[in-house]
């Protein structure tokens, strides 16, 4: 099993890890069948420094807050738990009516807004961890949630759409952009709170003005990327495809620097 063991934790497939320990222990097999890898690998796979065993069911999706204090989760099951980043101890949780697929906190810490799998967009309040507003505006699955860097904006990817929820006055209002095809996955902002980036499964990665709904610039990807980041300023993606790492510049659309020598996926 030593090569089993040393190829998944390369690849950062804890979950066969994991597996593989259970089966293998005498409790399972009945018989002590185990060696020094079988230690060596349990002491590495129960490393963590902090572990949170609340959740229920499969858990989707984890976030910090910008100040790193908190963190949430959010599971198959709706159940969504804000704990304490440094001790652990859960400090608030909710369940909403369908699993949560993406989180995001408020710049300022004190929201938290979730996209799930019966298209509800929910905002929460972190203290209580009570809803504070609903947005029934998509009609699909929501993938990706992000608040604007003053936290009065917040954009939504899903099945197909991509929109902008305003707060102005204490109220809310929303807008569409149209442009992708198929469910976007991922959004960004600029610092500036003028510009969104959004990568779809149609393959593109689009560049967008938030106030006059216009998509800029454009990049047609070779298929979905598994992973993908933008600067700050959204003039630079980094993309992970064919086991190297490619850095675009977003108006040209040429590669700045491609990094290879990737053997397994990048997260």
């Amino acid at each position: 099993k030593l090569a089993q063991f040393t190829y998944d934790w390369n690849a950062g497939k804890f979950d066969q890890i994991y597996n593989i320990l259970r089966v293998t222990h005498p409790a399972s097999t009945g018989d002590e069948l185990r060696s020094w890898e079988w230690f060596h690998f349990h002491k590495l796979a129960h490393s963590e420094q902090l572990r949170i065993d609340e959740h229920t069911a499969i858990i989707n999706v984890v976030t910090f807050s910008p100040d790193g204090r908190l963190a949430a989760s959010g599971d198959r099951d709706g159940t969504i738990l804000i704990w304490d980043a440094a001790s652990g101890d859960v400090q608030a949780r909710t369940v909403l009516a369908d699993s949560v697929l993406c989180l995001d906190f408020s710049p300022s810490g004190d929201e938290l807004v979730a996209g799930c799998q019966d298209s509800s967009v929910v905002l929460l309040d972190v203290k209580s961890a009570e809803t504070r507003y609903t947005f029934d505006s998509h009609v699909l699955e929501v993938f990706a949630v992000k608040y604007g860097p003053k936290g009065d904006l917040i954009a939504t990817g899903g099945g197909g759409t991509l929109q902008i929820h305003r707060q102005a006055a204490g109220k809310w209002t929303t807008t569409m952009h149209q442009g992708h095809t198929r469910a976007v996955r991922r959004v960004w902002f600029d610092t500036s709170g003028t510009k969104l980036a959004s990568v779809a499964d149609d393959s593109t990665l689009r560049i967008w003005s938030v106030d006059d709904h216009k998509t800029g610039s454009h990049i047609a990807l070779e298929g979905v990327p598994s992973t993908i980041a933008m600067s700050s300023d959204l003039t630079r993606c980094a993309i992970w495809l064919k086991r190297v790492v490619a850095i675009l510049d977003v108006e040209t659309k040429r590669p700045m620097a491609v990094l290879p020598g990737f053997n397994h996926a990048v997260l």
